[in-house]
């Protein structure tokens, strides 16, 4: 079987989006042996049909968890197939559409403010929850922290190590825990915990608009809005591979 895909690293976050049609049922194992030769990419999500016609497609993750970067890589793919800037798609966390908007060099994300909550230190969305802390942590203490909060049996899960830097602005370390296909990835980039971070400044600060500065070295914008909350970093390129399985 030859399965078509596109590698897209929107911020750095190593993504591949696969647009040939996969059963439900062997997306787990095709999207292992894709990041078995993809060293570099850190996920993967399948490209489907959308349920709401007023979206142009819908992203599956391949563990189920929703993933703002894949969600603009998937903007980013869908602008240069119908030339459409402002772009409505789904995901397998929530069938309410979602805008991605792609401009010249970035793309932005937004997400509803009634997508988050907020309780002991841990600030969860649909599909994925995350907690904090201002320590240094590795892989290990990350896989701890997820199990000590319960977070391990969650469908995806992050731990985020952050830092102010000065005024508005923030360094951000994620690691991120996807329970179906088993991994845990440093990540280079992370728009879910970007988001869960805002939002954790905003209840606690009142803060509305912040810079995060990721491992890859790029950046990312977060604006709250009255309703919405809005996500904007370095678009990546599409690049078409292939793999026989």
């Amino acid at each position: 079987m030859k399965v078509d895909y596109y590698k897209i690293t929107p911020g750095g976050n190593g993504t591949v989006l696969v647009t040939t049609p996969v059963p439900a049922t062997k997306r787990k194992s095709v999207a292992k042996k894709i990041l078995l030769k993809e060293k570099k990419m850190e996920q993967v999500g399948f490209v489907v049909s959308p349920k709401n016609t007023k979206a142009s497609a819908r992203l599956e993750m391949a563990g189920g968890e929703f993933c703002g970067n894949a969600l603009r890589a998937l903007g980013v793919l869908a602008e240069k197939e119908t030339g459409t800037k402002k772009i409505l798609l789904e995901t397998s966390t929530s069938d309410t559409p979602l805008i991605v908007t792609v401009g010249a060099e970035t793309s932005t994300v937004t997400l509803p403010l009634s997508f988050f909550s907020q309780r002991n230190n841990i600030c969860h969305l649909p599909g994925i929850s995350h907690t904090y802390t201002l320590d240094t942590i590795d892989k290990k203490i990350a896989k701890q922290i997820l199990s000590d909060t319960g977070l391990i049996n969650k469908k995806a899960a992050g731990v985020l190590s952050y830092k102010k830097l000065k005024k508005n602005t923030y360094s951000l370390s994620p690691f991120v825990w996807v329970n179906d296909i088993r991994t845990l990835y440093e990540e280079t980039a992370c728009a879910s915990g970007t988001f869960a971070l805002a939002y954790m400044l905003f209840k606690k600060e009142g803060l509305r608009k912040i810079a995060v500065h990721q491992v890859s070295g790029s950046t990312f914008q977060v604006q709250l809005k009255a309703d919405s909350i809005s996500l904007t970093g370095p678009k990546g390129a599409a690049i078409r591979h292939s793999i026989i399985l």
